[in-house]
């Protein structure tokens, strides 16, 4: 793994800064013994107060190397401040700092500005308008593939006459923006669609109580001054722990999902199997009707709401890919959205094609486990050519909201 060499690069660094004051050692380890076996007191204290002096400054020598050398790759690594309070621009608890420059090379190797908003948004803006609200999770936010490779980008350039504006946020799963939408729309007015993001965890096999909490009030943890400064001027604070979490991950976690992922038996522990097997189905589509009825009164009438899923797969011995979403309840989401007028579209079939065909999968990337994570550029490119397709044929027979 490239990604795992150079991260032990980084951290190999400090300890050979360390073992570069280790001859030191022997010569007070010397010293020591010449001190205990020394009759004369002046000598000894001499001595002592010399080493002492040596030793001191050779650890902080250290200790300051170290840090600058780790804060510079971390600030390289993975990079992002939030606000630390509530933005008046933004519907979202996850609130990035405005303008700022992220990078990230956990997942695939990026950098870029966030817009005035804290938001993915890097294709010029065709008018003051909003045509079309794209609303996801970090799927849809992209903060691993180039500016220009996610699904908002390629919207704005695969439908000419419509301005596409991405607030993918981490961790806004289905249910969360659901919560959101109406305070959504009346915030950005988008004039002829919204488009809402779910995966296989994300809203196809939510469990009862979570799509009941749709409603709920959702308070923002507010992030105190002196974290917020010490994020900002001093990087290593904030990922160092991420840092090393992550390294044991691909070091270690990522041999097992390696094994998991070509053992057939995977399959048994899925979400899916999970989800049928303690599922009171009349219920769950009552639930899930209900759900997504509140999403379809959160705005007006004449604007269409689409939702796409993008399944997860299992890697298969035979080298084909296995859809891990359970079809019962595939079915039923798809029926609770046509009966609350949601267009619901479901990537699979193109998702499987580009991997029968280019062998390509749609989620992981050269520094993670492939087949896993979040969605490639590959996977954006997909998704976003479907979208297009199906929002030019809704145009067609004049769905668009006028």
């Amino acid at each position: 793994m490239v990604f795992s060499s150079i991260t032990f690069l980084f951290l190999f660094l400090p300890l050979v800064v360390f073992f570069y004051w280790l001859p030191d050692i022997f010569i007070i380890i010397k010293k020591i013994f010449y001190i205990i076996l020394s009759k004369n007191n002046s000598e000894k204290s001499k001595v002592i107060n010399l080493d002492r002096g040596k030793i001191i400054c050779n650890t902080l020598i250290s200790i300051i190397i170290s840090i600058l050398l780790l804060s510079t790759f971390i600030y390289f690594y993975r990079y992002w401040l939030s606000l630390g309070e509530e933005n008046l621009t933004r519907t979202k608890d996850n609130n990035w700092y405005p303008k700022q420059f992220v990078h990230n090379m956990e997942e695939g190797f990026v950098w870029f500005n966030l817009d005035k908003n804290g938001y993915n948004n890097f294709f010029p803006k065709k008018k003051d308008e909003i045509d079309i609200l794209l609303v996801g999770s970090s799927q849809v936010e992209a903060y691993q593939v180039g500016s220009n490779e996610n699904i908002g980008y390629l919207l704005n350039s695969l439908l000419k006459n419509y301005y596409t504006y991405n607030i993918g946020t981490l961790g806004h799963f289905l249910p969360r923006n659901v919560t959101d939408l109406s305070k959504v729309y009346y915030l950005y007015k988008p004039k002829k669609y919204i488009i809402l993001e779910t995966g296989e965890t994300g809203g196809i096999t939510y469990n009862q109580e979570e799509l009941k909490s749709f409603n709920s009030n959702i308070k923002t943890k507010k992030e105190k001054k002196i974290d917020y400064i010490l994020k900002k001027y001093i990087p290593l604070m904030k990922t160092f722990g991420k840092l090393l979490k992550t390294l044991w991950k691909r070091i270690y976690s990522q041999i097992n999902l390696w094994k998991e992922k070509s053992d057939n038996t995977f399959i048994k522990n899925s979400i899916s199997n999970k989800f049928n097997n303690s599922l009171d189905k009349k219920e769950y589509s009552e639930t899930l009707n209900n759900f997504l009825a509140f999403a379809r009164n959160s705005v007006p009438d004449n604007l269409p709401i689409i939702i796409f899923y993008h399944p997860n797969y299992t890697l298969q011995s035979d080298g084909s890919i296995k859809n891990n979403t359970d079809k019962w309840a595939l079915e039923a989401f798809e029926n609770a959205c046509k009966n609350n007028n949601i267009f619901f579209i479901d990537t699979d079939n193109e998702l499987q094609e580009l991997y029968n065909t280019k062998h390509i999968l749609p989620y992981g990337f050269i520094n993670t486990a492939i087949g896993s994570g979040h969605l490639n550029k590959y996977g954006h490119e997909v998704i976003a050519k479907r979208l297009a397709y199906e929002i030019t044929k809704l145009e067609e027979n004049n769905y668009g909201s006028k």
